[in-house]
Formats: C-alpha cells, structure tokens, sequence
C-alpha cells in the first residue's frame, strides 16, 4: 500500500482501519489512502492557520491548542469566547508579542518604516537619534547599527538595517496591511520602486545637504549642489510619468509611495522650485491626508522640540 503513487501511509494510520484481531485493513487501498491524503491537507491548512494565529494574531501557543481542543471536541464559539484574541493592552508575556524599536530621526528617511509601521498597526517603540549631534556615531548607537545610520529596526533586539530590507520585513511581516502588491510582477516592479528611491534618488538629496562628501576642493559646494539638482528634477520627471492619471504607483497604497513621499518630501525642504512636479505634488498631499503620516508629522515636532530644548 505504502508504494501507490509514491504515497508513505504511516503503519499508525493503517492501523486505523485495522480492528483488533484481525491482520488486514477494513477499507480499500484506495479509500485508505484518499483518506491520508484529506489528512494531510487538512493538517497543512491548520498549520498554516495556527502559525497565522501565533505571529500574526499574537496568540500564545496555549490558546492555539486550546482551540483546536475546543474544535475537536464540538465546542461553540461563544464556549470558546475566555480563548478569545489577546487585546493589545495585555502585557508581552502573555501576547507572544515581538518587541520592535525602531532608531529614528527627523527629517530623515526613517520615517518610511516609522509610517509603514503604523499603517500595518503594529506596536513599537522609536529611539530618537540626533544626527546633528553625531550620535549616530557614538559608541553606544554603533553597537546597535555598526553602519552608523538610521533606520534600523531590532526585532527582539536583532538589528536590521538598510531601508529597502525593512519595509520588506515590515510588509511581509504583516500582510494584511497590504503594504505589497499581491501580483507577482507588481510585488517586484514595487521593490524596483523602492531601490531606486534608496539607491538613485537618495543620492542626489545627500549631494544636496553633504556636498563635501562628493568634492573637497575649495568653493565647490554651489557648483556640486547645482549638478546635483538637476539629476534629482530628472528622477523627479521619471516620478511625475509614473504617477500620471494614478493616485498610487501601483493599484494601492504600497511601501514605493511611502519611500517616494520622503524623497520627494526631503528634496523641497531645500527650497527648489517644484512647481512643475503636479503629479509628485498631488501625490504628496495624498499620503499627507493617512492618519499614519499625520501621528509621524506630529511625533517629528515633537522629538524636533525635545531635541531643540536638549541643546
């Protein structure tokens, strides 16, 4: 039986079918299997649904075997109501919840996951990280994120770092915020968004605050902030197609739109003439309008307020 279809029925499971005394199966061969079979789906999706409930749902593992206790043995739903989900105000022990800290600066590009974080309603912590005082550079930062940047974000103290890992983290962690196209190629035309705001866009911002960093000679910085300019109207331009006749880059609201908003966000902030950008603009007050931005905006005066009356 075990050979059929390349099927291995566990000696366990025959036995089932086996009554006592007797040395043969009570049931076909086909019927035997069939059975095992349903078996097994039936065990993938109540893995899959209990693995849902205890990463997702912040179950513990004992209110995932209470229900399925509570199903095996016919029990109600509103016999099950003392199993019901933890409610966040619950302690860590006993949600099974990760503790998530996210490093954070004004201004910075941190508020990409900082908005993403919100929107999937998760619940984390922020440490504030002055980047005018360098304490991005202080020995104890540097233990957390030796790159000496923000963001990173410790999932039970474990740092991960670069902001295109994150927000995928972030997404995948909680899919039911959707914060990723569910088609395929969406999901990585999406990702692509994202590089290319990390890797193409961000760049030509640094250019525009750090120019030194790009040339050392003397009374360059105008003519470096000037070249810089304009490859970021260029990026700007190849934005401004994308989001023609859309509300989004893809068919919702993702982690490219969050990730472009900072870019496009921290390239007015040094005062150039954006005017042409209707799109990018109109994109912008968009996202503005989501409650998750309007708690970042207003936790970005505050750590601002703190950090002004620290110095």
């Amino acid at each position: 039986m075990s050979n059929h279809n390349q099927i291995e029925i566990p000696q366990s499971f025959i036995a089932l079918y086996v009554k006592p005394g007797r040395a043969r199966p009570n049931a076909s061969q086909q019927t035997v299997i069939a059975r095992y079979e349903q078996c097994e789906d039936m065990a993938a999706v109540l893995t899959e649904h209990a693995q849902t409930l205890v990463f997702k749902e912040h179950f513990t593992e004992a209110q995932v075997l209470a229900r399925c206790q509570a199903g095996a043995s016919g029990t109600t739903s509103q016999d099950r109501a003392v199993t019901a989900h933890p409610t966040r105000t619950q302690p860590l022990k006993e949600t099974f919840r990760m503790k998530l800290t996210l490093t954070y600066a004004p201004v910075a590009c941190s508020l990409v996951p900082y908005i993403l974080l919100t929107e999937a309603g998760a619940r984390f912590d922020t440490l504030p990280v002055n980047l005018a005082k360098g304490e991005q550079h202080g020995a104890e930062y540097l233990r957390l994120n030796p790159k000496g940047k923000v963001p990173a974000l410790l999932i039970d103290g474990v740092p991960l770092t670069e902001n295109v890992a994150i927000q995928i983290w972030i997404a995948r962690q909680f899919p039911e915020a959707r914060l990723l196209p569910a088609d395929p190629l969406d999901y990585v035309r999406a990702i692509s968004v994202m590089a290319w705001c990390a890797a193409g866009i961000h760049p030509k911002l640094t250019q525009q605050q750090r120019p030194e960093r790009y040339c050392d000679l003397p009374d360059s910085a105008d003519s470096v902030r000037t070249l810089g300019s304009h490859s970021l109207f260029e990026l700007y331009d190849i934005a401004e197609g994308m989001l023609a006749g859309r509300e989004w880059f893809f068919d919702r609201f993702s982690c490219a739109d969050v990730y472009f908003y900072w870019c496009f966000r921290r390239g007015s902030l040094f005062k150039p003439d954006l005017s042409r950008f209707t799109h990018c603009t109109a994109h912008r007050r968009r996202i503005e309008q989501r409650p998750s931005v309007q708690k970042l905006l207003a936790y970005e005066k505050q750590v601002q307020a703190e950090f002004a009356q620290a110095t």
